[in-house]
């Protein structure tokens, strides 16, 4: 499935013209149709960005849109740990095993979906680690020197020691043997590549964890 500019373009555009009432629907929960806003909620509801809610009058954020304004508020969160692996590893292995099926069954459409599913899961549980990796040590070098006292010395560091014991935690759900176990049959170069940039990237985080 594949989409040209101008469709992305136009979605685009439906989110700059609709900022606050997409802000007061993230914020409040609800909107409520009026004869101001009436036009503008029903373009939003076909394009998928509100639904209905428990009114016929009333509107929430659909699912796909709220979590990512989630993920999006929430990377810039200081010691925060978003990224749970096992629930990631799982999602990933029911991903590659629909596209399997999929792909072995000439699906293709159903294949490229789990596929784009499997990288954006990939990509995005690697970019929340490698940004719990550069807080930890902007924390570190950066916070630790300009606390006062001891006790607050000690503290930041507790703190510093807490979340990098979390990040290892999260790492250590990754089997890498398992890993490789997702493309150990006749699988595509296209989800080859991206299950071994998943794994290199991993290593590098480990590696820099532990320097």
């Amino acid at each position: 499935m594949s989409f040209d500019h101008q469709q992305v373009a136009s979605l685009i555009r439906k989110f700059g013209s609709a900022d606050k009432m997409l802000a007061e629907a993230y914020i409040n929960g609800t909107v409520f149709v009026d004869n101001e806003n009436q036009n503008l909620i029903e373009g939003l509801k076909k394009t998928g960005i509100l639904r209905i809610a428990d009114h016929s009058d009333e509107f929430r954020l659909t699912t796909d849109i709220k979590r990512l304004i989630d993920r999006l508020l929430l990377r810039n969160l200081r010691y925060r740990q978003n990224t749970d692996m096992s629930k990631m590893i799982k999602s990933v292995e029911d991903d590659i095993e629909a596209y399997r099926y999929a792909f072995e069954h000439n699906e293709h459409d159903e294949a490229n979906y789990h596929l784009e599913l499997i990288d954006d899961s990939l990509y995005e549980s690697m970019e929340m680690l490698e940004n719990s990796l550069s807080v930890m040590f902007s924390a570190i070098t950066s916070q630790f020197g300009f606390v006062n006292s001891l006790a607050s010395k000690i503290r930041e560091n507790e703190r510093a020691l807490a979340y990098a014991q979390q990040l290892v935690k999260e790492l250590n759900q990754i089997n890498l043997h398992d890993c490789y176990d997702w493309f150990n049959w006749a699988a595509p170069p296209e989800l080859s590549r991206k299950i071994i940039r998943f794994i290199d990237q991993y290593k590098s985080i480990v590696e820099r964890l532990a320097s």
